[in-house]
Order: C-alpha cells, then structure tokens, then sequence
C-alpha cells in the first residue's frame, strides 16, 4: 500500500464514522437529509463537507465564514443562562396539598436563586425569562423526563397540564405514553435566561466571475478522494467576494480552516460570506 493509500484509507474510516453518525440524527429519526444542506464547521469539518454530504445524499454544503471558531462565536451569541436543581421524590398523580405546596416552595427558592443571579449580571427583572421544570418518570422507572409545569403556582387542578407535558414528551422519545400509570417527580429545575443580542457579520462585497487570479495563491499537485491526482489551485478565502465561483478541484484557504472543492464541484461566495459548494449539474 502506498503513502497515498494509507492516507484516503484513513480518510475513508473517518468519513465512514462521521456519516454514521450524520444517519443516526437524521435517518434514524425520520429526517431526510436529501431535503437540507450539510454546514461544515469547525476547523476541519471543510475537508470532509462534500464527502460526507455525497454519502447522506445532502443538497450542498454550505461553510461559514469563520468555521473554526463556529463554537467560539456561537458562545457569544448564546442567551446568558443559569440552571438550578433541587431533587425531591413526590408521586405526582397521588399527591395532596401539602406535597404541592412543598413542590411550590421548593420551586419558587430555585426560581429566586436563578434571579439572583441574572441580576448579579446586570439583568433588569423584566428581560429576565424563567422555566419551570419537572423531571419525571413513571413509578418504578430508571430514567427521567422533562415536564414543564404551568407558570402559576402547582395546584391539585393544574398538575394536569404537567402530567400532559410529561407524557407528550415520553410519546415523542419512545413512541408511546402510560397515561393511566402513576407519575413521579425526580428533580426540580429552573431555567433562567436573558437574551443576547444576535451577532453581526459584515457582507461580502460583490464581485463576479470564476476562478479570480486576485485570490489565487499557487497550484500543486493533489490527490482527492476518487484516488486521482489533480494539479490544484489554492484560493484565499480572505480574497473571495460575493458573486464569485471556484471550479473544483480547488482548495480554499483561510487562517481558521480549510475548504476542499473536489473535481466535479463548483463554490460559490454567497453575500452573507458563506461558501456554498455544489456538485456541477451534467450538461
């Protein structure tokens, strides 16, 4: 086995792995991925979009403009947020007053604790959100559920609303619901969050045609998937405006990642900065 072997072997096992996985919360779930487009992010993700969305048959591939710090600016674009437990163990279907009315102030300490801690950031009351939540199962059961409990106080009337939700939720993780079974409460949760203001990404600027020398860094020989050597451009992606098309085989380079647009494929530079890479219809 030669060099270049080995190396698409390796590849191929990656690329085998990470389709697999792209089945199991797709496919196995009832969601076709021919219907979407696959976003490559991450410091290499751009090295293995196409091949992955040519294994789950995805329209595209769609690269941000800064992949290798999708997680970084994600984080920044996050809603601030606090969660808060408390366990307790109360059979919610047979509970009495007095159970409820534990459940209550056990509830409204969390809620308390969670905003005082927004507060402690700056957050004015009325931009605080709060969520209610009660992790469930059915008696005798070894895992647990959310269940979101009314914004009013528990009441022996409005448990119905979350012995619903718990059941809804059960239905859609596993297919079915025991509702004439008795429920249990595990863990107290609250939720606090404050939104954060949505980041903004300067536009591409426009330009047009295929190819552009101006972002053309140098060509060298290289071995793509199909186990065929091409002697291929590097483009800058810095360099990249919106309009323009990169004919495959290309490679894009930009400081935080690497694109790679393989023989029969073409990207385009779309204005939001994206690069949307696409096989090339047959004539």
């Amino acid at each position: 086995m030669s060099l270049e072997e080995a190396a698409l072997g390796v590849i191929r096992i990656i690329n085998s792995n990470m389709s697999l996985a792209i089945r199991a919360n797709s496919v196995a779930k009832g969601v076709d991925p021919r219907d979407y487009a696959l976003v490559a992010f991450g410091g290499a993700g751009p090295l293995h979009g196409v091949a992955l969305a040519r294994s789950v048959f995805a329209r595209e591939v769609i690269v941000p403009p800064a992949p290798g710090i999708n997680a970084a600016t994600g984080l920044l674009a996050t809603d601030m947020r606090y969660e808060f437990t408390r366990s307790v163990l109360c059979v919610l279907t047979k509970a009495g007053q007095d159970e409820i009315n534990s459940l209550n102030a056990e509830t409204e300490t969390l809620v308390q604790r969670a905003r005082d801690a927004l507060a402690a950031d700056g957050v004015a009351p009325e931009n605080q959100r709060v969520v209610r939540i009660a992790e469930c199962r059915y008696q005798g059961q070894g895992f647990e559920l959310r269940g979101t409990m009314p914004d009013a106080p528990l009441t022996l009337d409005n448990r119905a609303e979350l012995l619903a939700s718990f059941h809804e939720r059960h239905r859609q993780d596993y297919g079915h619901a025991f509702e004439d079974q008795e429920v249990e409460v595990i863990t107290l949760r609250v939720v606090a969050s404050a939104g954060i203001g949505a980041l903004s990404w300067p536009e591409s600027p426009a330009g047009s045609g295929r190819n552009p020398e101006d972002a053309l860094l140098y060509r060298r020989a290289t071995t793509f998937d199909d186990g065929r050597t091409y002697e291929t451009p590097r483009f800058d992606r810095g360099k990249l405006k919106a309009g323009q098309h990169i004919d495959g085989p290309a490679i894009v380079i930009q400081t935080d990642s690497t694109t790679i647009v393989p023989p029969g494929y073409e990207a385009t530079v779309a204005q939001s900065g994206n690069l949307h890479v696409r096989e090339v219809a047959e004539s």
